[in-house]
């Protein structure tokens, strides 16, 4: 499984939904990792002239990657690269102990030593908090997909419009329905200046929200803790993020009420379906499906 297996799943996923709905279009949305693949998707859609996609909503995500920016430069060398797409072929798959030891050590005091004084050292139970069981579960990717995401990091062809993908080459400037673009002040995954970066890549009206959180509580939080966060918007997007920060606005409150309202403005609330599915594409398995039961 490669990017263009996943692009093609994100495009057949929309016209799924679009079918179950019977014609509307799609706000698609993409998260972290994902959002990589949810834009290739977009792009794709794009140069095949399919129109399924009414709006794009990327959080915390980086489209246009530079080297030394992220701690994740830490993995996109050349040499490091080259030694990943080794180990991952020669096992088929970036398993989920290589995704933790890879994250753990982005922070190595906050996410290895602080636990090995209190649990082994000091004997003290693991703080219990759903957002570290969260946290802890993660999946595994495989090995050309994998590969494939490197590439992306290391020669960051999504921006130079040099992607191909599932034989198009990907230009983001051709979108133009509306893009919602999040991400977080304190963000060491993905750094708010690179995610800043991808207003400058599409073709129509997009909107950039910055957010007083780090990478997994901007879409953790719960609402109980609005009054203790920050949102900042500027109505300009000038090339420069520190340009677009001296033009912001801060807001208090949590960004998801604002981007509701901004789907709202060209979308529409519609009364949930008496019964999920449709007669073509009927229910699977209660959420969040059969695959989370798998060993």
């Amino acid at each position: 499984w490669s990017l263009d297996t996943y692009t093609e799943g994100v495009v057949k996923a929309c016209h799924i939904a679009r079918s179950v709905a019977n014609g509307e279009r799609v706000n698609l949305i993409g998260v972290c990792a994902g959002g990589l693949v949810t834009a290739a998707a977009a792009g794709l859609m794009q140069a095949r002239d399919d129109d399924a996609i009414n709006s794009l909503s990327l959080f915390i995500n980086i489209l246009d990657n530079r080297v030394g920016e992220s701690d994740f430069s830490l993995f996109v060398s050349d040499r490091s690269v080259a030694a990943q797409k080794q180990m991952v072929r020669a096992k088929g798959i970036f398993s989920e102990r290589d995704i933790f030891e890879m994250f753990a050590m982005l922070r190595v005091e906050e996410s290895v030593m602080s636990f090995v004084r209190s649990n082994y050292y000091l004997g003290e139970e693991p703080l219990k908090h759903p957002l570290l069981f969260w946290s802890m579960d993660y999946t595994r990717m495989p090995a050309q997909f994998q590969c494939d995401m490197l590439d992306l990091s290391k020669d960051n062809r999504l921006a130079k419009k040099e992607l191909r993908v599932c034989g198009k080459r990907i230009d983001l400037s051709r979108i133009t329905y509306p893009v919602y673009i999040m991400a977080g002040s304190t963000d060491h995954i993905t750094p708010w200046k690179a995610c800043y970066r991808s207003t400058q890549l599409f073709g129509g009206d997009v909107t950039f929200v910055l957010t007083n959180q780090n990478h997994t509580q901007t879409i953790s939080n719960k609402r109980g803790a609005a009054k203790n966060l920050r949102y900042w918007i500027a109505e300009e997007l000038p090339a420069d993020a520190e340009q677009w920060l001296d033009r912001a606005r801060e807001h208090t409150g949590v960004w998801r009420d604002h981007w509701l309202d901004w789907l709202r403005g060209f979308g529409r609330d519609v009364a949930a379906p008496p019964r999920l599915g449709s007669a073509e594409y009927p229910p699977l398995d209660p959420a969040p499906g059969r695959y989370v039961l798998e060993s």
